[in-house]
């Protein structure tokens, strides 16, 4: 693969959103906010190529990133991911974030573009992972190093998985949520997508959560990662277990505040104790004035920024994870500890 340097601007015919990373004062300029990247970050990168192992100088090395859309998280690894380049010498990412999180195609067109660069490594958060393999195992068989963000645990091509335990975060969640409510107490579910690999194992962790701590679930039901459907399924919700549950249990915090708005407007938010899923501003905000009980703070920033350190390891030192899949962890943001926790 020829040692050139990447070029910023990815021409695109489809429908994604280019974001050229590093500029100084464009428009589309990354924030640079001093955050702080995973700590075994190496603080002077070597260049020097090794002719012996055949590894790689940082400086050498270029790196696209396909997000599989735009909102405040996942900007966030898009940060993460500038930040490190910019910390190990490496030159600046070509980032793309798909313009609708349903859009496989465009995200396999922009991966098409994004081989055309011949990079040395694409990392990618997968809209649809059967849907953009086919062009993702054309990458891969090229010798391009392949990284999974985010959405992860469906790509048989990847050399490491960055991502949450989104099982074990939705357990905790539910058992934080558990060990505030008094025997006998029982909860409802507003879940994700049906089908949704990360919706279910969110709803699986904390069903179990639930019946680990002898709280009953009264219902689970699917909304579609939508604010909007969430709201209609607390209504529903209430009316059919009027002053029957204590505890409401969500996969992200638009639909938590779908859900406290929904019981807001019934009159017994007060009755209730409410769980997010995200750690957005808004959900800060909203466990600051005591209408959601907590959150799971997630750790977008880390999946950009650690697929980076990974891919610098393997082609600077030829040395792979010891595991595939890397988990960026997460916190219980609850009153004790928003103070401490920026969200996004």
């Amino acid at each position: 693969m020829k040692k050139k340097i990447m070029a910023l601007i990815l021409a695109s015919l489809m429908t994604v959103s280019l974001f050229g990373c590093g500029s100084k004062g464009g428009a589309d300029t990354a924030d640079t906010a001093d955050t702080p990247g995973s700590e075994n970050a190496e603080e002077d990168p070597g260049n020097d190529t090794d002719s012996e192992s055949g590894t790689r100088a940082s400086s050498d090395i270029k790196i696209c990133y396909s997000i599989k859309g735009k909102n405040a998280w996942l900007e966030e690894q898009g940060r993460g991911c500038i930040e490190a380049c910019e910390k190990l010498g490496i030159p600046d990412p070509t980032i793309v974030y798909n313009e609708d999180q349903a859009d496989a195609a465009s995200q396999s067109q922009a991966i098409e573009d994004m081989i055309a660069l011949e990079p040395d490594a694409i990392i990618v958060d997968p809209t649809q992972a059967e849907v953009i393999a086919t062009v993702l195992n054309k990458a891969a068989d090229q010798g391009i190093i392949v990284v999974e963000t985010d959405t992860v645990g469906q790509l048989d091509m990847v050399s490491a998985s960055v991502g949450l335990d989104e099982y074990n975060a939705a357990y905790e969640q539910a058992k934080t949520m558990c060990g505030a409510l008094n025997e006998g107490d029982k909860a409802v579910i507003v879940a994700g997508t049906q089908g949704d690999n990360n919706a279910e194992n969110r709803l699986k962790g904390q069903q179990d959560a639930c019946k680990d701590a002898g709280i009953e679930v009264l219902d689970a039901q699917y909304a579609d990662f939508s604010a909007d459907k969430a709201g209609s399924v607390m209504e529903d919700m209430i009316t059919r277990f009027d002053g029957e549950f204590q505890a409401v249990i969500t996969p992200s915090d638009d639909m938590t505040l779908a859900c406290i708005n929904a019981l807001r407007q019934a009159g017994i938010l007060d009755q209730v104790k409410v769980a997010g899923y995200g750690g957005f501003q808004i959900a800060v905000d909203a466990i600051k004035e005591g209408s959601m009980y907590m959150a799971v703070g997630m750790k977008p920033y880390q999946c950009g920024y650690q697929s980076v350190e990974i891919i610098n390891d393997i082609l600077t030192k030829d040395q792979y994870p010891e595991e595939e899949f890397i988990d960026v962890g997460a916190e219980m943001v609850t009153a004790d500890n928003v103070d401490s926790w920026e969200g996004f």
